[in-house]
C-alpha cells in the first residue's frame, strides 16, 4: 500500500475532488504522506503530470529510510535528512548496518510508532479537527502499555536478511505494510494480489463474534438475541483510519428449518449498509450537524464514533417476532463484514470509473434454538447470561 500511496485511483480520485472544492489549498497536505519526494521537490500536482519516477513511486525506500527525525505527530511531520556532508545517508533500526552504497545512521524512531504517527494521524487543513487518529488509538491501547509497537503487527518480523549484502539476523521486519485494504492493490495489479490476500487474512485475525440466545423461543412472541463483538487483534479502533469509507458491519439473520427468513438486519441495499445496520464507523458533520462524507473538507465535528476499542467489545440486541407457523428450530446467523468504502461512496466519487466493492466477512457465528409453542407470554425471551452484560458498550 505505501508504494502504491500515489498512484491509488481511489486516492487520487479524492484528492482531485479536494483540490477542486479548496482551489488547491489543501494539496500539499494531503499530497504530503502520499509523494513525500514529490512535495519536497516541488514536483507534486494533483494530476500527477510531469513527475519524475521517483516521486511517483509514493512511500518508497527513499521516503521511510531519509527520516531522520519529527516535529511531531500527523500531517506529515517528518523531517528527511537524504545526505550528510554530500555523501548520501540512510536511517534505520540497526546500530551495526554497513552499506558500500551509502552510510548508515541508527535512529530509534524507526522502532517506534511515532514513526508511522507522523502520517497516520490526521487533522482538519483548516479547523484543525481530528480526521483520522490511527496513531492516538494505539496510544490509548493496552498495546502501548506493553510495549508492542505498530511494525510488530504490520511488518511482522522474522529471521532473515535486510539486504543481500547484509548479515543474517534474528529478526527483519517484512515490508508488506498489510492493512485491511485488499481493494487498492487489486486494481493496479492484473495477476493474483498477494497483499489483497494477506489483508483478508489480517482482517480475520481481528475480531471475533459471540451470539448469545434462550434455548427455545415462543412462535407468536417478540425475542431478544445478543450480539458480542470482540476487537482481539487490532492495536487501534476497529476499523481505523479513512473516516469516510472504513465501515464494518453485522449482518445478522434469522431463518427458521423451511429456510424462510424471519429476520433480517445488515444487507447492502442501493450500494450501502441498510438504515439500522449495526456498524462500527465513525462519522462527521459539519456546522449545521449534517453527515458529511464526501464533502470532507466542510466537517468540523464527529456526529459519532460506534468503533470498537482495542481489546474492547460491542453488545448489540436484536429484537424480533418470532412468526406464528414458523417451523423449527431457528438458525441464527451473524457476519461481521468489512469494506474499504461502500460502492455508494466510490460510485459518487469516481462515477463510470468506480471499481467493485468487495465485501469481507471477518468473522461469524452461528447457532440453533428450538421454536415452542405458541404462548400467552408477551415479554421478551432474553437470553439468560448473565455474563454477558452492556459493559463497554460502545452502539
Amino acid at each position: 500500500m505505501h508504494s502504491n500511496a500515489w498512484v491509488d485511483p481511489i486516492y487520487r480520485a479524492a484528492l482531485n475532488h479536494i483540490s477542486k472544492a479548496a482551489n488547491g489549498v489543501a494539496d500539499q497536505l494531503c499530497m504530503g504522506c502520499h509523494t513525500p519526494i514529490g512535495v519536497v521537490t516541488g514536483e507534486a500536482n494533483p494530476g500527477g503530470t510531469g513527475m519524475s519516477a521517483v516521486a511517483n513511486r509514493g512511500v518508497q525506500c527513499e521516503v521511510c529510510h531519509n527520516i531522520s527525525e519529527t516535529n511531531g505527530i500527523g500531517n506529515g511531520a517528518y523531517v528527511l535528512t537524504p545526505k550528510l556532508h554530500g555523501r548520501p545517508l540512510k536511517f534505520g533500526p540497526f546500530k551495526d548496518a554497513q552499506s558500500p552504497y551509502h552510510d548508515t545512521a541508527y535512529s530509534q524512531l524507526h522502532t517506534q510508532s511515532e514513526f508511522c504517527g507522523q502520517c497516520h494521524n490526521v487533522n482538519h487543513p483548516f479547523n484543525r479537527m481530528p480526521i483520522e487518529r490511527t496513531y492516538d488509538e494505539w496510544k490509548d491501547s493496552v498495546y502501548a502499555g506493553q510495549g508492542v509497537q505498530c511494525q510488530d503487527c504490520h511488518m511482522k518480523p522474522a529471521p532473515g536478511q535486510a539486504s543481500p549484502l547484509g548479515k543474517q539476523r534474528p529478526k527483519i521486519y517484512s515490508h508488506y505494510f498489510v492493512g485491511g485494504n485488499a481493494l487498492s492493490t487489486a486494481l493496479l495489479n492484473e495477476k493474483v494480489d498477494v497483499h489483497a490476500d494477506m489483508a483478508i487474512e489480517q482482517l480475520q485475525h481481528c475480531a471475533t463474534v459471540d451470539i448469545s440466545a434462550a434455548p427455545s423461543y415462543s412462535a407468536g412472541a417478540m425475542a431478544l438475541v445478543r450480539v458480542k463483538v470482540t476487537n482481539v487483534g487490532a492495536g487501534h479502533k476497529l476499523p481505523t483510519g479513512f473516516p469516510e469509507g472504513r465501515e464494518m458491519w453485522l449482518d445478522f439473520k434469522v431463518t427458521d428449518a423451511s429456510g424462510k427468513e424471519v429476520y433480517r438486519l445488515g444487507a447492502v441495499k442501493a450500494g450501502k449498509t441498510e438504515p439500522e445496520s449495526k456498524t462500527f464507523k465513525v462519522v462527521l458533520g459539519d456546522k449545521n450537524g449534517n453527515v458529511v462524507d464526501l464533502e470532507l473538507l466542510q466537517a468540523d465535528r464527529v456526529l459519532y464514533d460506534t468503533r470498537i476499542p482495542a481489546k474492547g467489545y460491542s453488545m448489540v440486541d436484536y429484537v424480533f417476532v418470532v412468526p406464528a407457523d414458523a417451523r423449527g428450530p431457528l438458525t441464527i446467523n451473524a457476519d461481521l463484514n468489512y469494506w474499504s468504502v461502500s460502492p455508494d461512496w466510490i460510485g459518487r466519487l469516481m462515477g463510470d470509473k468506480a471499481p467493485q466493492v468487495p465485501v469481507i466477512r471477518m468473522a461469524n457465528a452461528r447457532m440453533t434454538v428450538r421454536v415452542a409453542a405458541a404462548t400467552k407470554q408477551t415479554s421478551f425471551q432474553a437470553p439468560k447470561t448473565a455474563a454477558l452484560d452492556n459493559a463497554g458498550d460502545t452502539m
